[in-house]
């Protein structure tokens, strides 16, 4: 007996993929800022695998793209779910990069101050 994949299979695989890469992003993203991460503050690092889950998701979703290519309404929807992970990846880097700047402006702030202050004793 052939297996039939209906809508809601389908719907279900392209939420999970799209759920998958974004749990990917964040968990990327905390380990930037998790201290005891061996990439801690390594952005280079962070930026690339967060790019790397996003291929991962692109890729998973072009081969769904593949099997139901001669149906519109299907590949419309794989679609919006690789725009919804192409935008995930680049807030999560806008995050990456905002984060870096709000970390190190914030770092320099505090030796400054700190500077002042041991200079004012």
């Amino acid at each position: 007996m052939p297996y039939s994949v209906t809508p809601f299979h389908l719907t279900e695989t392209i939420n999970a993929i799209v759920a998958n890469a974004n749990r990917k992003f964040k968990e990327n993203l905390s380990n930037y800022h998790n201290p005891v991460h061996q990439h801690y503050r390594d952005a280079k690092h962070c930026s690339g695998r967060i790019n790397d889950c996003f291929d991962e998701g692109i890729n998973r979703l072009q081969g769904l793209n593949f099997l139901f290519l001669d149906y519109v309404k299907v590949i419309r929807e794989i679609k919006k779910a690789q725009d919804q992970i192409s935008e995930d990846r680049d807030i999560f880097i806008a995050l990456l990069t905002a984060g870096k700047h709000y970390k190190d402006n914030l770092l320099t702030d505090l030796t400054d101050l700190d500077t002042t202050l041991i200079g004012a004793a």
